[in-house]
């Protein structure tokens, strides 16, 4: 049985900790390496580690002196990680019993560097299921079909990866969405991901997530996705796969960019004028680096307007509110600066 490391971030989750570790700690699979990273937690977070690093002789605890924030923290976590495997958790979910030895097997049987399984989100006490009803294994071949590496470019846990994947990539620091930076090019590397349709990672979804809070409030860091689409190029740049998928990460970086777009245009705590004034900015910003004129017309964008009627009604509103944002006719020589400042003005101190 090949050792598995699972290196998990810790950050201010005392309310859900215990599932988390619980889960872990209770696989069927257990040759495993648990490493936890304590983010300078100002909760209850480090003595519950504590308690279990005492318990079990397999837990490792590293405590940070100072916040580095998931990326920092996982890269630590890898520096010191001494399985053959590696998987991520994060510390407000928790994952099925059977989990690791799901995927160990799959990864076996298959000689699979990557294998991934689908998950259920957890919005409180309702969970929404993702993925296909039907137990299969489906083979991703990216190099023979580029495109799935767009609907494929998300999350870094719910994946178990070979460690030697990691040889030349690390996460960026100290940005949100850090996973797609990461992951989008990762994947470009392994080329094949073999997936499991068993719901085997429970993902949650809280309001004092740091993701999920910047999606609903004003967050200067939400902006983040403009860097990380950034960084995601230069990794595919520096693994040497950027020119064979230059065409379908371009299109990924670029969809992102619109999804930055549509979100901050959803802050309504912000003054009408504000937010105008924010979206025109955005607007300008966008345009330096990509045609924005012609965003209905991106492929992605047709397709997801075809396919989700939710997605339609979000464009028609945005072109809707680009209209209004254009008679303020905000100019700037730095529009991304100016941006952030209008949403400095509304940014909560409390969760961000």
């Amino acid at each position: 049985m090949p050792l598995v490391t699972i290196i998990i971030p810790i950050y201010n989750v005392e309310k859900y900790l215990k599932k988390c570790l619980d889960s872990v700690i209770n696989q069927t699979y257990q040759n495993l390496e648990i490493i936890l990273i304590n983010d300078f937690s100002t909760d209850y977070s480090k003595h519950i580690a504590e308690q279990y690093v005492k318990n079990y002789k397999n837990i490792k605890l590293i405590n940070n002196k100072i916040n580095l924030g998931i990326g920092e923290s996982r890269n630590i976590g890898l520096d010191i990680a001494n399985g053959e495997y590696i998987y991520f958790l994060d510390s407000d979910d928790w994952i099925d019993k059977t989990a690791i030895q799901r995927l160990v097997n799959i990864a076996l049987n298959y000689q699979a560097k990557l294998v991934e399984c689908s998950y259920t989100m957890v919005l409180g006490k309702i969970s929404i299921q993702k993925g296909k009803k039907e137990k299969n294994i489906t083979i991703k071949n990216f190099q023979k079909n580029p495109k799935l590496l767009y609907n494929n470019q998300g999350y870094a846990w719910s994946k178990l990866y070979q460690t030697n994947l990691f040889e030349d990539l690390r996460f960026p620091k100290k940005i949100m969405f850090e996973d797609f930076a990461f992951t989008g090019a990762l994947l470009t590397k392994v080329r094949e991901c073999i997936k499991t349709s068993e719901k085997l990672y429970f993902y949650r979804r809280h309001p004092s997530s740091i993701t999920f809070s910047s999606k609903c409030a004003p967050n200067e860091k939400f902006l983040d996705i403009l860097e990380s689409g950034k960084i995601l190029r230069e990794n595919c740049k520096k693994l040497g796969t950027y020119q064979e998928y230059e065409n379908i990460i371009e299109e990924i970086i670029r969809y992102k960019n619109l999804i930055a777009l549509m979100d901050s245009n959803t802050w309504f705590q912000m003054k009408l004028e504000d937010r105008m004034h924010l979206l025109n900015l955005m607007y300008q910003f966008l345009s330096q680096e990509q045609n924005m004129d012609n965003f209905e017309s991106w492929d992605t964008v047709k397709e997801a307007m075809q396919t989700r009627k939710i997605y339609q009604l979000r464009m028609q509103y945005l072109k809707c509110q680009l209209q209004k944002a254009k008679q303020f006719n905000t100019a700037s020589d730095t529009p991304l600066e100016d941006a952030k400042k209008i949403i400095r003005k509304y940014t909560r101190e409390k969760g961000l």
